[in-house]
């Protein structure tokens, strides 16, 4: 049994009605990526949303981050990104899914003039031997990133849930046992790319995309360790769709030390 899912694209006039079928029995992320990309036909309002360096530069300057996670999550391409890419200061994304492409200003930020320091360290492939380690970069951290597979972890894969829900556990207990230590805490979804449809969603709707997937059942029991909005669904797979990632991350954080 087919369920059929229809949305109006109509870029400059070119493109009329998209019509996507979707078995029923699909995995849970197809599914929700799909009617979402259904939404995407309809007219919506755009915002340019800001970074302010000023902000950041106060307060990130020569702060430390631990990023943790599985293997093959994506750490070492987030730390090497970190400490050597760049992000813009403005970016135009959606409040509303819209037609048109996102639009990226020339102003950039260097990453490496905020002197973060990311300490790496050796990946294990299971078990509990690799929590110590995740300790010590905890206790010294000032922001923690927490990164797993959004399209294993939303496409139902119990060992992918499973290993995500007992670090997310294990974190919890580091925070209760230390009230005095709270560093600001993210989980970051990332391998986005590898659900069916995501990447020809425009950059601009990807917030959109990312803010919907956690509304979702799916993303309950993330939701019982942080807050919606530190819960950020990406895109790796190339510099563009880091540069996203990344922007919608330090948002996030700007905003977090503004309303602090």
């Amino acid at each position: 049994m087919l369920l059929t899912l229809m949305g109006f694209r109509d870029k400059n006039h070119a493109k009329a009605y998209k019509v996507v079928q979707v078995k029923l029995g699909s995995t849970m992320w197809q599914y929700i990526l799909y009617a979402i990309l259904a939404a995407l036909g309809i007219w919506g309002v755009t915002e340019l949303i800001k970074i302010s360096w000023d902000v950041l530069r106060k307060f990130l300057y020569g702060k430390r981050i631990a990023i943790l996670g599985a293997r093959a999550v994506g750490k070492t391409h987030l730390i090497q990104f970190l400490t050597k890419g760049t992000i813009p200061l403005e970016y135009e994304v959606t409040i509303d899914p819209t037609r048109e492409k996102g639009r990226k200003l020339d102003q950039t930020i260097k990453l490496a003039d905020l002197n973060l320091k990311i300490d790496d360290i050796i990946d294990f492939s299971g078990g509990e031997d690799w929590y110590p380690l995740w300790k010590e970069q905890f206790d010294k951290a000032d922001i923690v990133f927490y990164l797993f597979k959004a399209n294993d972890y939303f496409g139902g894969d119990k060992s992918t849930q499973d290993r995500v829900h007992q670090d997310l556990g294990q974190i919890d207990i580091w925070f209760n046992e230390n009230k005095h230590h709270k560093p600001t805490y993210f989980l970051v979804g990332t391998h986005c790319d590898f659900i069916s449809g995501y990447l020809e969603i425009p950059l601009k709707n990807r917030a959109s995309f990312s803010d919907k997937l956690i509304q979702t059942a799916a993303a309950r029991n993330l939701k019982l360790h942080v807050d919606a909005p530190k819960i950020i669904l990406g895109s790796m797979e190339d510099i563009q769709n880091t540069e996203e990632l990344a922007f919608r991350l330090f948002y996030r954080i700007e905003k977090i030390i503004s309303n602090g």
